[in-house]
């Protein structure tokens, strides 16, 4: 738009939509308690973690014999939540866990619906760094436009494209391969101008 239209533009980095992950298995068993001089906070939670692929978030209540009160299950489904809004590795919120509760202990004065939403998110974090973290961003598919004025730069995409590793997309429906189209991570864009968005 700058050298073709002679506007002024403001060209900064993309913002990319991060997130955080697990990929393999943990378990956590963390108790939280603290004493304040009057009625303190106790809690334990324990259980495992495991990636899942269908969905950002899932809550298994597998408690028997109640080890954590019914009243207190919707407390440690709470505090898992809030655990997930911001991920250790880079910050990131972060998705496709499953949190399983099979056990955990309670106190009959000091526990509380705040006891256990603190206690879960101390498990989550427990769980969170023995179950190999990673990263996730979002990728986006460009498409090279021969119509426009842009195309007498082709050699700068391909170059651009191929420091971003980027991956032939395919038709979810017909299988074909589209003309021209690739997709690279987002955060690895350099030249957006460059580029149209499919």
């Amino acid at each position: 738009m700058k050298r073709e239209y002679k506007c002024e533009v403001t060209v900064s980095a993309p913002e990319v939509a991060y997130r955080e992950t697990i990929t393999q298995r943990a378990d956590f068993n963390f108790t939280h308690k603290k004493q304040t001089g009057g009625s303190g906070q106790y809690g334990r939670v324990a259980g495992f973690m495991e990636p899942i692929s269908d969905k950002d978030y899932e809550f298994v209540d597998s408690i028997k014999g109640g080890a954590i009160p019914n009243e207190y299950i919707p407390s440690c489904d709470k505090g898992f939540k809030k655990a997930m809004e911001k991920g250790t590795l880079i910050g990131a919120p972060v998705v496709n866990v499953r949190c399983t509760i099979n056990d955990g202990q309670y106190h009959p004065v000091d526990s509380s619906d705040i006891a256990f939403q603190t206690a879960a998110i101390g498990a989550f974090r427990e769980g969170y760094l023995k179950a190999k973290r990673a990263f996730l961003a979002s990728l986006r598919a460009f498409q090279k436009d021969k119509e426009s004025a842009l195309f007498d730069i082709e050699t700068g995409v391909l170059k651009d494209l191929q420091m971003s590793k980027p991956k032939t997309q395919k038709d979810s429906e017909s299988g074909e391969k589209p003309p021209n189209l690739k997709v690279c991570p987002q955060g690895r864009r350099r030249t957006v101008p460059r580029y149209a968005a499919s």
